[in-house]
């Protein structure tokens, strides 16, 4: 494997145990749910159990794999993995918008709420209504309606920071 794709190896490993878990509880659910825990166990030990008798373990069919040009020949994953993690990987970067800068930034009650570690519900209905809290700031929309209310993110945490309890030595 070369060395431009050796960020993926955790996720192979990862993706391999997950299949190796998989195959290994195919055998426990086909026992249904009549099935003790201690038959599960005997089952799986090859010995059998009084109810059932010892089933061999289900493994996923082998499959025969095409030989590919994007193939690297090393770990059985093929090109399908990495050209999943590369489109996941395209996908996360497009959701993912720049921050701006605490100091001009707006917050939405959502935004404050994960701030504060608190509900969305619970900021719209005790926080943002305190008479301490900053004032909202409601931009107009095309119709010259107040659209919903933003917070300077500066003064938010500022007003956060107030609410610090002092120790006492």
């Amino acid at each position: 494997m070369n060395n431009a794709h050796d960020f993926l190896a955790p996720l192979r490993a990862n993706y391999r145990d997950r299949a190796a878990r998989n195959s290994n509880t195919l055998s426990e659910r086909s026992r249904g749910p009549c099935a003790s825990r201690g038959d599960l166990i005997e089952t799986a030990a090859g010995g059998g159990s009084v109810d059932a008798p010892a089933r061999a373990p289900r493994t996923a069919p082998a499959t025969k794999k095409a030989k590919s040009d994007d193939d690297d020949g090393g770990d059985g994953d093929g090109p399908g993995l990495e050209l999943l993690v590369a489109k996941l990987t395209e996908r996360l970067a497009a959701m993912s918008r720049p921050a701006l800068p605490v100091e001009i930034d707006l917050w939405d009650a959502g935004t404050i709420g994960q701030y504060l570690k608190r509900s969305t519900s619970l900021v719209r209905e005790r926080v943002v209504c305190q008479p301490s809290f900053p004032a909202a700031i409601r931009l107009p929309n095309g119709n010259g309606q107040r659209m919903h209310p933003l917070w300077k993110a500066r003064e938010v945490i500022d007003w956060a920071e107030s609410h610090r309890e002092h120790k006492t030595a």
